[in-house]
């Protein structure tokens, strides 16, 4: 089902760049060439329909191909974020028991000594190598079938098209299943309510594993018959470059990833020459300094939005004019979101609680985690774990995540609204902020802070100063741990859980 957006797509534009990779494009032509080429190929090595692959790569065009000759037989795509480890990734592969596995000679250095444990493997493919070996063979042989001509299988549309591993903050990634009909019924309604044209040119620097760039862009854009241009992963300056060089209009972000982007783009001092209509942030909280230095740099106000894996983006700041700056936006019109107290019951404006989120393209389940998946839902709506509240307009604000509050002396504290103030300070670069365990108030607060590279010294006492001038005193760090970069997420948020070790 889901390979008719690439098929649809080549009949109308045959000619247009389905895809951009440094030196290397495709047309939409090229691109379902090969990936007809590989449906067949992967046929014949024995994937059948309800089968798995899973890739282990950088973004590039070889991988959007394999997703959609997967679409076109009926296989399910199984992809892992190249910034995992072994043993992430090796738990991965265990529990979705993927049949083929496709990766480069780096990456799969990380995990070839495990690969015995992992049976379910029966062939793997690399990228990079000319010549067989025991433990994997040469991705190019997969390229030297004849192109399929024949009709595509019918695919249900309740077939599961992917299985997207959360990034595991709150403990072990789970496996998101989502069907052909939920990714086709979301690829149709976020094009037309970002409005992509086949003119449209999306800058992908998140990883291609990634929800927000697997079908907010890469199945939107190709749906629309715009053109992906590919970053092999997150690299500021060549997102730079890319913005300047390449005609990007459509970007879609992480907060920390355009903070970065802005430091870079500061440094030349100028506004930056571009073409981009549309810079969507959404994943975690923007410090409000984030919007107002990239409207400086480049002439755009950025739009920010909220969603999951699980749920896709449910919430987003009009596109053209009516945005609020540091809500999350407007409920999308093909979900429902409500604001829920804990029996369920929908709250008032200006109230905190839950956001749920309900509607046919939320997931349907966690893989092979049924307790997980029980947990999440409650009276068919899904619970995000996220806290937030309405206000007057019918905005949507976000509050914090619910096991992230920090509780002192009974007092909540968003550890969002701490980062928010450290980030004006001039000195700093990034900032996460933590609850840890206090004797007499339950937790207190605590700040790990990275500086901006080349800045004068900074104390602690000059910073909790600063905090102190901004925030109520139960809400000031105790302390501040001093570090060079704040670890992140696969999907590049900062990781409060590895703070908290």
């Amino acid at each position: 089902m889901l390979y008719e957006i690439l098929k649809n797509a080549t009949e109308r534009f045959p000619d247009n760049i389905a895809v951009l990779d440094g030196s290397k494009q495709f047309t939409y032509r090229e691109l379902l060439q090969l990936t007809d080429r590989l449906a067949v190929s992967l046929e014949r090595v024995g994937l059948q329909q309800g089968d798995r692959l899973s890739f282990f790569l950088y973004n590039c065009p070889e991988l959007i191909a394999c997703y959609f000759a997967c679409f076109k037989i009926g296989v399910t795509v199984i992809p892992i974020n190249h910034r995992l480890k072994q043993d992430e990734v090796r738990y991965i592969i265990s529990r979705s028991q993927p049949a083929v596995l496709i990766s480069k000679k780096n990456l799969f250095a990380e995990i070839a000594s495990g690969l015995p444990e992992l049976s379910s493997v029966r062939h793997c493919f690399l990228l990079d190598v000319e010549e067989e070996s025991p433990e994997a063979s040469r991705f190019s042989a997969l390229l030297g079938g004849a192109e399929d001509t024949n009709l595509a299988p019918r695919i249900p549309g309740t077939a599961t098209a992917v299985v997207l591993y959360t990034s595991g903050t709150t403990g072990k990634p789970k496996g998101v299943v989502l069907a052909h009909d939920q990714m086709m019924m979301h690829t149709t309604n976020h094009r037309e309510l970002v409005g992509y044209g086949s003119e449209d040119r999306t800058l992908v620097c998140l990883a291609l594993s990634n929800n927000f760039a697997f079908s907010h862009q890469m199945l939107s854009a190709l749906h629309a018959g715009a053109a992906l241009v590919i970053n092999a992963f997150f690299d500021p300056d060549e997102v730079l470059k890319s913005i300047e060089t390449d005609g990007i209009t459509m970007l879609y972000m992480m907060p920390v990833m355009f903070h970065s982007l802005n430091q870079r783009a500061a440094a030349r001092g100028i506004q930056i020459a571009n073409r981009l209509r549309l810079a969507i942030v959404a994943g975690d909280t923007t410090p409000r300094v984030v919007f107002e230095q990239f409207q400086r740099n480049f002439g755009l106000e950025m739009c920010e939005g909220i969603g999951m894996t699980e749920t896709q983006i449910y919430a987003l700041n009009p596109l053209c004019g009516g945005k609020k700056l540091g809500s999350v936006g407007l409920p999308v019109g093909y979900t429902e979101v409500e604001v829920q107290d804990d029996q369920g019951k929908p709250l008032p404006s200006g109230v905190i609680g839950e956001i749920a989120v309900r509607g046919p393209i939320v997931m349907r389940s966690y893989l092979h985690n049924p307790e997980a998946t029980m947990k999440s839902f409650r009276h068919g709506w899904f619970l995000t774990g996220d806290l937030g509240c309405f206000d007057d307009d019918g905005y949507l604000w976000f509050k914090g995540r619910r096991k992230q509050l920090i509780v002192r002396g009974g007092s909540n504290i968003s550890p969002h609204e701490v980062e928010e103030v450290f980030y004006h300070h001039p000195a700093v670069f990034e900032v996460g902020v933590i609850g840890v365990p206090d004797e007499f108030a339950g937790e207190s607060v605590h700040a790990f802070v990275a500086l901006k590279p080349g800045v004068r010294a900074v104390s602690e006492q000059e910073l909790l100063a600063f905090a102190r001038s901004h925030l109520a005193d139960y809400k000031v760090p105790a302390s501040i741990t001093f570090i060079d970069t704040l670890p992140k997420s696969a999907t590049g948020k900062i990781d409060r859980k590895l703070l908290m070790q």
